[in-house]
């Protein structure tokens, strides 16, 4: 009697809930379940609530960084002459700024040249980036992964640190002044976009390639034949993240265009800025215009874009 006294006596921490009796459907009875506890539900409910409204305002705080300065744009370009600083909306919307932009530059000219520079940077790097990531992840040979490591030596090392010898070098090749400096490099591959690739072709099974080779498939046909068509997320990624790159590029044209007819529309934004002031109105109107080919090279490849960049990073 003793032994059991002794044990019926250890408490353990219970929580009540109530159960209706079958004798009764308003009457209660007292239920201890061991282990369970109000806090701690109390406790995770409040941090599913905490963590929601963290993620909601983290997402409203991105929204207004990049949506203010964009919505501010779009509204100078529509506000007359004289009404701009005055509001950040204007009270009458005037188009006229458009024709403006076109009449102070040659806009269309610069849209040209940029769009020849991007057609030229993104077919090499979709011509070459995938030849070396394939073979830095699909084919074994003695040295692959020291190579691998100089390749993302080179992510390491800042641009400006070869900016001079480089210069020299396509000065006394007689091609600055040209598009060529800004198109050849192009044609090495980009250690970034290498890397990306490669992370995504060593998710694609050994099969499929083993079983080519088998069939009687070369290398390069392989490639062209089933890897890429495979990775097709991945290279529509490395193509736009290529696109925005050349078309927001302002430091190479910088340094190697001398002509103002070859021009890019980052170059030709500087013709609407002068000695005697610079008329917003007009050059907002141009930035309005030199953004919209982005946004729509975005939303057409968006579901490409995150699927291609969530894979590359994770594999």
């Amino acid at each position: 009697m003793k032994m059991l006294h002794t044990k019926s006596s250890m408490a353990v921490p219970r929580t009540v809930l109530f159960r209706s009796t079958p004798s009764s459907k308003t009457s209660k009875q007292r239920v201890e379940l061991p282990g369970v506890h109000h806090k701690d539900w109390n406790s995770r409910s409040l941090r599913s609530y905490r963590t929601r409204f963290l993620s909601l305002a983290g997402i409203v705080g991105v929204l207004l960084l990049f949506g203010i300065p964009l919505v501010v744009m779009v509204a100078t370009s529509l506000t007359p002459a004289r009404e701009v600083g005055a509001s950040v909306f204007p009270k009458t919307l005037d188009f006229s700024n458009y024709g403006a932009a076109f009449a102070q530059a040659p806009l269309l000219k610069y849209f040209g040249n940029t769009l020849i520079l991007v057609a030229f940077n993104v077919g090499a790097t979709l011509l070459t980036c995938p030849i070396v990531a394939y073979s830095l992840s699909k084919l074994r040979w003695r040295g692959r992964n020291l190579v691998l490591l100089l390749v993302l030596s080179t992510m390491m090392l800042p641009s400006q640190v070869t900016l001079v010898p480089v210069y020299i070098m396509w000065d006394q090749l007689n091609l600055v002044g040209t598009f060529w400096p800004l198109i050849i490099p192009q044609f090495f591959g980009s250690s970034f976009y290498i890397y990306m690739l490669r992370q995504f072709f060593l998710g694609i099974p050994m099969e499929y390639i083993e079983a080519a080779r088998v069939d009687g498939a070369g290398e390069f046909r392989i490639l062209f034949r089933i890897v890429m068509p495979m990775a097709k997320p991945a290279l529509i990624t490395v193509g736009l993240f290529q696109f925005v790159g050349t078309w927001t590029d302002f430091m190479g044209p910088l340094i190697y265009l001398r002509d103002q007819d070859l021009y890019t529309i980052s170059m030709g934004m500087y013709s609407f800025f002068s000695s005697h002031g610079t008329d917003w109105a007009p050059l907002m109107a141009a930035c309005t215009m030199f953004t919209i080919p982005t946004f729509i090279i975005f939303l057409i490849g968006q579901r490409y874009f995150v699927e291609g960049a969530s894979l590359g990073g994770l594999k």
